[in-house]
């Protein structure tokens, strides 16, 4: 088995990652949405930003193992461990770096390329 991430877009407002394995892909996304949220306080109201992001952990144990909400996270990672043997590692990885990915576009540390986007590279 193989385990692929292709990174098809990476910015704060949205995200979009493949992960392949064996060669079949799981797609997971994250949107950026600003929420308005009041300061208790001061009363004052200020924008935060909240991404909505899937599980890549839970799309691997929906794709390739039999779990339900009642499952248990230990059981479920033991069936996913059983199924993908050696890439385990591999794919547990990637879900840590879509981790990575959300709190980035969280705390807004992708460049925005909206100004230079005639030309990506300036």
């Amino acid at each position: 088995m193989s385990v692929t991430m292709e990174f098809n877009l990476i910015s704060n407002q949205k995200s979009i990652v493949a992960v392949y394995i064996e060669g079949r892909p799981i797609f997971w996304e994250a949107h950026l949405t600003p929420v308005k949220v009041m300061d208790p306080k001061t009363g004052k109201t200020e924008v935060r930003s909240d991404v909505k992001a899937q599980s890549l952990l839970r799309l691997m144990l929906d794709k390739y193992c039999d779990v339900d909400d009642q499952t248990e996270l230990e059981d479920a990672l033991k069936q996913l461990k059983k199924v993908l043997r050696e890439d385990y590692n591999k794919a547990m990885q990637a879900e840590e770096t879509t981790k990575q990915i959300a709190k980035k576009m969280a705390n807004m540390e992708y460049a925005d390329l909206s100004a230079t986007k005639s030309n990506p590279f300036l």
